[in-house]
């Protein structure tokens, strides 16, 4: 078998290729598949309308049915947050509330535009899903534009990007940043090894991105590890490590802590409170880990079909990860590296204070994608990529068709609040109250609710799972009052009361709260199903 020698010359910046008179020799039908595709001049202007079609597809996608669903308990707690002035957001809650105050913040700027209806309150996560296409397809530009074009084709279509990009929660927003993070390193090896000041300019500017990530969501610190793993193992196959490649990324590291720092704080301590709201994550073994990144890295909500969906994308990452280690390609390494390192440290961190769930994974996938896109642009035959890419994609669309139908059935994660609150409004008497089992929940009265659950007095508020913040969060919203079920009298008056509370997740306190009102002489008279939100009527 022949050997490939490398060009370890840096033409225009760009990636280390073979020279023409060092290819290998014939290597079989292994080499047949994975050798390097010919080279040619795509027109820019037919690249440039593709992309173009990818983020309005994109686009579309993410927008499409995106106020039908209910907000599920995390969205809850955004439409909450913006009932608070910025005092509260960044002091006695931000102690408690274990995600960064800096979402809410921009939350409260994007909905004086957008409003809080449903849809208001997903579209800024549905708009920086559709603008993460931008630097993925900058970044991949490095491998051609073919591969360019097919990871900017399976970012927007893939099914858990397209979810949480139709979600009112910081993963989508923070997903971009990793996307723009990742183009910035990507060009930051690049300009450590020239002369001048751009260097240093990437280096400030990656700075600000982990700053801004990291007070997005904590768990961006793992992105951030990601990211640094791409870039030393970019410059270590180069072999450019210089004191002034780790000088300008220390200076950006450095950067991203002092512009997180006051959070990062705040985190350790919210962490080391055993009660705190994110207690109920489970410390993940290989099939908790397994599952999260299947789902992340493959197409979700197949049901039977998604183990051919991991088999495909695990394929392959398998075949970049073979391409990359024969070709010696810097960037392919980098990616493999950065996503391997990501990954390995959200698992490892688990072990000792849990936070992998497959939205703080998410930031994997801009890892994956152009890998997948490169491998597909790689193969050989050509038909044989083509294939693949039809099946890959086929998957992608059910994948994405399946979560507009859940969510319209069920309501977000299977929680029907606009249903249950609806059922109030039309057959809710005058003088009965209405309670709410929760926290941020109390919020859904007024949101879900008409005139008639409006004119029925404030919503009384009971408690939830997490009791600390919930109380926290109830006292301070508008119009709301804390209801004690061991103190009922002050209640007598009222002919009856309409209980709205998840099913499972403060089925505890529910029951407590019913099992009191039956004891003080309001018996049961209906109950109801919304998905995973149960209405229960107790009237005199």
């Amino acid at each position: 078998m022949g050997h490939r020698k490398l060009d370890t010359s840096i033409a225009s910046a760009r990636e280390p290729r073979l020279a023409p008179s060092q290819s290998a020799g014939n290597d079989g039908a292994a080499a047949h598949l994975i050798r390097p595709a010919a080279t040619g001049r795509a027109n820019p202007v037919l690249v440039l309308a593709a992309f173009g079609a990818c983020v309005l597809l994109a686009l579309f996608l993410r927008l499409h049915r995106l106020g039908e669903a209910s907000l599920w308990a995390d969205e809850i707690a955004t439409l909450a947050m913006l009932r608070f002035p910025l005092r509260d957001i960044f002091g006695p809650i931000a102690a408690l509330e274990p995600n960064p105050p800096a979402y809410y913040a921009l939350m409260k700027l994007f909905t004086g535009v957008t409003g809080d209806s449903d849809a208001g309150l997903r579209l800024p996560s549905a708009l920086a899903g559709a603008a993460a296409l931008v630097p993925l397809f900058l970044f991949a530009r490095g491998f051609g534009p073919a591969a360019a074009l097919a990871t900017a084709l399976l970012a927007a279509l893939a099914g858990q990007h397209v979810l949480y990009s139709q979600e009112a929660r910081s993963y989508a927003l923070l997903f971009l940043l990793v996307c723009a993070a990742l183009l910035v390193t990507d060009r930051l090896t690049e300009a450590v090894a020239a002369p001048g000041g751009r260097k240093w300019a990437l280096a400030v500017l990656l700075g600000v991105l982990g700053g801004a990530m990291v007070n997005l969501h904590t768990t961006a610190v793992f992105a951030i590890a990601a990211l640094y793993a791409y870039a030393a193992t970019v410059l270590a196959v180069r072999r450019q490590v210089s004191p002034t490649a780790v000088l300008a990324f220390a200076a950006a590291g450095l950067l991203a802590f002092a512009l997180s720092a006051w959070w990062l704080r705040l985190a350790v301590g919210i962490a080391a409170d055993g009660d705190n709201a994110v207690s109920w994550i489970r410390r993940p073994g290989l099939a908790d880990s397994y599952a999260v990144f299947s789902r992340v890295l493959a197409a979700p909500l197949l049901q039977r079909l998604e183990p051919v969906a991991v088999g495909l994308n695990g394929a392959l990452l398998l075949f970049a990860a073979v391409l990359a280690w024969r070709r010696r390609d810097a960037r392919a390494l980098g990616l493999l590296a950065g996503l391997a390192a990501g990954a390995g440290l959200l698992v490892a961190a688990s072990q000792v204070t849990p936070v992998l769930l497959v939205r703080t994974a998410l930031f994997t996938l801009a890892f994956a994608l152009p890998l997948y896109g490169w491998s597909l642009a790689g193969m050989r035959p050509r038909w044989l990529g083509l294939a693949v890419a039809a099946v890959v994609l086929a998957l992608q669309v059910r994948s994405v068709s399946n979560h507009y139908s859940v969510d319209a059935m069920g309501g977000r994660n299977g929680e029907n609040w606009a249903s249950a609150l609806r059922g109030i409004e039309a057959a809710i008497a005058p003088g009965e109250r209405v309670v709410i089992v929760g926290g941020f929940e109390a919020v859904l009265a007024e949101h879900y609710g008409g005139e008639r659950v409006r004119s029925a007095g404030p919503p009384l508020v009971v408690n939830g799972a997490n009791p600390r913040l919930g109380l926290q969060v109830a006292r301070r919203l508008p119009g709301v009052e804390i209801l004690d079920p061991d103190a009922l009298g002050a209640l007598d008056g009222a002919p009856g009361f309409w209980i709205v509370s998840h099913v499972w997740i403060t089925s505890r306190q529910t029951e407590r709260l019913i099992g009191r009102l039956q004891e003080r002489g309001w018996p049961m008279r209906e109950s109801s199903a919304h998905s995973n939100v149960r209405v229960n009527h107790l009237t005199r």
